[in-house]
């Protein structure tokens, strides 16, 4: 039997979102399917996502970074060049105006917890099963 892969490149300063992968995204899979995550800091997560080929970009923003997020919309921007990839930005605090940039920039979803993942269990179910009708 074929194993696909199911990659989630995350971006982040600790591991609780790495965690919260592991923690909930394994029941949403089928049994030919295997969760891949990946760690990357912001600058190297194109070059990552280039070699991968599709799957889920989590990427973190705290609130000392909210100074950077024109920085992050162009690393944004950079993934969303590829519809194989569904882009999430976990943050415990965005105005409106920031939410509305991002999602201009390719961002699918906004979560502020790690509880909050499994609220988003469809629309990464449906990003790969989408995917994977267009490769096959």
């Amino acid at each position: 039997m074929n194993v696909t892969p199911r990659h989630w490149i995350v971006s982040e300063s600790g591991a609780r979102w790495r965690k919260a992968c592991w923690r909930f995204v394994p029941e949403w899979l089928g049994q030919s399917e295997s969760l891949l995550v990946h760690s990357q800091p912001p600058g190297e997560v194109s070059a990552r996502a280039e070699r991968l080929g599709g799957g889920v970009l989590l990427w973190e923003i705290e609130w000392k970074q909210a100074a950077e997020l024109p920085t992050l919309a162009r690393m944004a921007a950079s993934g969303a060049k590829r519809d194989d990839w569904l882009q999430i930005v976990a943050a415990a605090s965005l105005t409106p105006r920031d939410r509305c940039a991002l999602s201009e920039m390719g961002i699918a979803a906004f979560i502020r917890h790690p509880e909050d993942l499994p609220q988003l269990r469809r629309m990464v179910t449906g990003h790969f099963a989408r995917v994977h009708r267009v490769l096959h």
